[in-house]
């Protein structure tokens, strides 16, 4: 009887669907990335590294926290060490990320939200604006609304590497409690 207990809970953990992980989550069937950093820095310090990082426009500073867009943000499949051919096609077509950009401050520390993510292939030309992909796409199972199981492979990896690389001012806390 115990090892039926045991058998039935190991299968419903490994075939649960994914809710988070990689700092992704769902939030009313949109993609998001949430990391909270620990940091020494000010909020004008980290103001004017968002600035001068070159990875944002339409910087808007409000009064507990920064709004900003992330026009064509290459994705870093080197500095993952991984190459594009080992990824899936739609996915390895891709070379930039589009994204709405969210940069809440508490003291000593602050959370980066990324939303309304699109993924953009290497050549977008003329009117082939039908080629952006929303993330959601390629991430959720229109089946269930969970995320597909595939996307916390390569993908996933890719994309949290990316965005730590450029919202990481300083070093991330160990848990992700806001």
């Amino acid at each position: 009887m115990m090892i039926k207990a045991l058998i039935f809970t190991l299968f419903g953990l490994f075939n649960s669907p994914a809710s988070t992980t990689d700092h992704f989550s769902i939030n009313n069937k949109q993609v998001i990335w949430q990391k909270v950093f620990e940091t020494p820095l000010s909020k004008k310090e980290i103001i004017q590294n968002i600035r001068y990082s070159g990875h944002f426009n339409d910087i808007t500073v409000h009064d507990g926290y920064v709004t900003a867009q992330t026009p064509m943000l290459s994705l870093d499949f080197r500095g993952y060490e991984i190459s594009t051919e080992r990824t899936a096609p739609t996915f390895s077509r891709t070379h930039f990320i589009q994204s709405y950009l969210i940069i809440d401050f508490k003291e000593n520390r602050y959370r980066v939200t990324l939303k309304s993510l699109r993924l953009i292939p290497r050549q977008v030309t003329g009117d082939d604006s039908e080629m952006i992909i929303d993330l959601e796409f390629i991430a959720i199972n229109p089946n269930n609304g969970q995320f597909n199981q595939r996307f916390f492979n390569r993908r996933s990896k890719v994309l949290n590497h990316t965005f730590e690389q450029i919202t990481d001012f300083t070093s991330a806390v160990s848990n992700d409690d806001w």
